[in-house]
């Protein structure tokens, strides 16, 4: 018990390291492709994958607010 979550950690260090690279690759392939602007969004509650976005070089480009109302029962 005492070693599962360093096994965690490491797994969680493992993809963000898989995503931060796959998010490169697909950034140079845009880029290649002579793309001027490329563009992502994540959920504003998704922390992990807007650092990984924030690291990439990506910045904070819009904020979306959606919203739903519940259907009244008539």
């Amino acid at each position: 018990m005492r070693f599962r979550p360093a096994v965690e950690d490491d797994l969680d260090r493992l993809l963000g390291c898989v995503v931060d690279d796959l998010l490169a690759e697909i950034t140079r392939c845009h880029a290649g492709r002579g793309v001027q602007r490329i563009v992502a969004d994540t959920d504003a509650g998704n922390g992990p994958m807007a650092r990984v976005f924030e690291r990439a070089g990506y910045r904070n480009f819009a904020t979306r607010l959606v919203l739903s109302a519940n259907p009244v029962n008539t």
